[in-house]
């Protein structure tokens, strides 16, 4: 379907901000952005790569996107020793030529 406009899909929280409801018209202005994407590791994370040079080079190697999900997923561990198992996870999963999380922190609770 060719048409002279673009169709921009809003959330619901998005459109109560705007205070605009489905056909509404809107403006739009996009900036590029420049900025390099960093992920902030733990010490503790930092450790187990250094343990595994291997794994840390492939994550290395990840785009930001995964390279965060992997990171938050073991942030979010609420106790300790879940936090050490989705260490070991994380290693594992990146060795195992994993990208991300996503997937397997649906399935599981580590």
């Amino acid at each position: 379907m060719k048409t002279d406009f673009h169709i921009l899909i809003l959330t619901q929280e998005v459109r109560k901000q705007l205070e605009k409801t489905f056909g509404d018209e809107i403006s739009v202005s996009l900036t590029e952005d420049k900025e390099e994407r960093t992920v902030e590791i733990a010490d503790d994370i930092l450790t187990v790569f250094h343990e595994n040079p291997e794994a840390k080079t492939l994550f290395d190697k990840m785009s930001y996107t995964h390279k965060k999900e992997y990171i938050r997923w073991i942030n979010e561990a609420k106790k300790p020793e879940t936090r050490e198992n989705r260490k070991s996870k994380m290693i594992q999963m990146i060795l195992e030529g994993k990208k991300g999380v996503q997937k397997f922190h649906q399935q599981s609770s580590l």
